[in-house]
């Protein structure tokens, strides 16, 4: 490959053509997974589903990717597999297949399967990649990665009122088309990761080494805070990109296509968050911005309920920014606390976070079956208040 775009720099510079690399397939990655929610109402009517179905739906996305992304993180950790990034992306490309082509509802779910496999093995390999190109900025590059996942995401809500709206499920189809792209930009990287991986190997990441060494229990200490911040965190988001949008179209007597605005505006908002979170941990400490993104959110999130159809597109922009700035920084503050398994803690961290957002969907939507919907968008509001529990961690080894 090309030296001067491509080269490992042993000053620990930025590898920033390798960045922005990965955030491009992270982008097409989440636009594909982000696909499935979008596609909610449209199957709801054509289908005839329940909020259930629906629910278990997003279970069956989440649930996979987190069962089976802390073991592919950890394979990655002790048998390295630079070309598990493209296969991964072969698994998401059958599942738009068949969520395209099939009718049946349990045929459905098996293509969803497949979409969560994708995704369970290109994230923690992906985030090993980006560890490794990121030298003395890893606030920064990890959320430039994330970043490419965020306006995946964020697209997927207007991809589906230009696509999805006209042409129905099979509009999926063309989407391969950005999996097959993404496939061939990871076959491309996975020849830089081989050098950057040896080159690691050989310097034995002497810097990390040296950072302060994590008891077991202060470790169990610090995940036991960390899984309830998720629960919190990716509670709120499954709420917002799953259910908002049936409760504005039923509040606001909107059409399907003005709603995926608000999903949309809520999830560019984390965009650009989330490039901002980053930088500002690289400077301020992880724990600070973690803090600051759960704290800022709660008068916005209370407000949302109540709030008319103009000022909530305002208050959907304001808390994506706000909420999801800090995901990023949870990642690269707990990858600093055990340097030595970069897989494993990232397919720990990102599991935990599908895997809790899979619950939470489901739980979201039977409750919605049971209490209704404008009342679990209520409860929603409070749950950023969970955050106050960020300030029993330590700080982390930035």
């Amino acid at each position: 490959m090309n030296r001067t775009k491509y080269s490992i720099d042993s000053n620990g510079q930025t590898t920033f053509i390798i960045v922005y690399l990965m955030g491009f397939t992270h982008f097409l990655n989440d636009l594909i997974q982000a696909i499935v929610p979008a596609l909610y109402p449209i199957m709801q009517e054509s289908l005839h589903l329940s909020y259930a179905q629906i629910g278990l739906m997003g279970f069956t996305l989440s649930i996979t990717a987190a069962i089976i992304q802390p073991f592919m993180g950890w394979w990655g950790d002790t048998r390295f597999t630079p070309y598990s990034l493209p296969l991964g992306m072969f698994f998401t490309l059958i599942g738009i297949i068949v969520i395209g082509v099939v009718e049946d509802y349990s045929l459905l779910l098996i293509g969803i399967m497949f979409i969560g496999v994708g995704s369970a093995v290109y994230h923690p390999e992906g985030s090993r990649v980006v560890y490794y190109a990121a030298g003395n900025k890893r606030g920064l590059s990890q959320s430039i990665f994330q970043v490419g996942g965020n306006f995946g995401q964020a697209f997927a809500p207007i991809m589906a009122a230009l696509v999805f709206a006209p042409l129905g499920k099979s509009g999926a189809l063309w989407f391969s088309i950005a999996v097959m792209i993404a496939m061939i930009s990871l076959l491309k990287i996975a020849s830089w990761y081989k050098e950057a991986y040896n080159h690691h190997i050989s310097k034995k990441e002497k810097k990390d080494i040296k950072t302060k060494q994590i008891g077991r229990l202060e470790l169990i200490y610090i995940f036991f805070i960390l899984v309830i911040y998720i629960i919190a965190r990716t509670w709120y988001y499954s709420g917002i990109t799953s259910f908002y949008q049936f409760y504005i179209i039923k509040k606001y007597n909107l059409s399907f296509s003005h709603a995926q605005v608000y999903i949309f505006l809520f999830l560019f908002g984390g965009v650009l968050g989330t490039l901002f979170g980053g930088t500002l941990s690289d400077r301020w400490g992880r724990k600070n911005v973690m803090l600051l993104s759960m704290f800022g959110t709660i008068p916005f999130s209370l407000m949302l309920p109540y709030a008319d159809p103009h000022f909530a597109i305002v208050l959907c922009f304001v808390i994506g920014f706000i909420m999801l700035s800090s995901f990023t920084v949870m990642v690269v503050y707990a990858q600093e606390l055990i340097p030595n398994k970069i897989g494993t803690v990232t397919g720990i961290i990102l599991g935990l976070a599908f895997g809790l957002g899979a619950i939470g969907s489901g739980v979201l939507g039977y409750s919605i079956e049971y209490i209704g919907l404008d009342q679990v968008m209520y409860l929603l509001s409070f749950l950023p208040f969970v955050g106050f529990l960020l300030l029993l961690l330590p700080r982390g080894n930035e």
